[in-house]
């Protein structure tokens, strides 16, 4: 939004427009030239997608609706079981469960 400003004219400049927005006039100047954010980088290096990591939380929840809460173990499965299908080579890292808790 504070990229637009200026050139719609609601700001002088980018400087002030990032004051206006609450964001440091760098980052602003960095989006400005292409940077993503740390939340959009950390998503390209993800193994699941979005719709896959809700998959698995689905699997999760009927389960335990079942009367049968899931060990890690079972949860590792069910999330390979789901990558695997889209690509049966790729793996699942040592500390991709880290995020589901968090």
């Amino acid at each position: 939004m504070a990229i637009e400003m200026p050139a719609v004219g609601t700001a002088p400049s980018l400087s002030v427009a990032a004051e206006m927005v609450g964001e440091a006039p760098s980052t602003v100047m960095h989006r400005r030239q292409g940077r993503k954010s740390k939340n959009e980088e950390a998503s390209q290096r993800q193994k699941m997608t979005a719709e896959e990591e809700e998959l698995v939380v689905e699997r999760c929840h009927f389960h335990c609706q079942l009367g049968f809460p899931l060990t890690i173990w079972i949860f590792r499965e069910i999330a390979t079981a789901i990558v695997w299908k889209r690509n049966p080579h790729e793996a699942l890292g040592q500390r991709w469960e880290k995020g589901f808790w968090q």
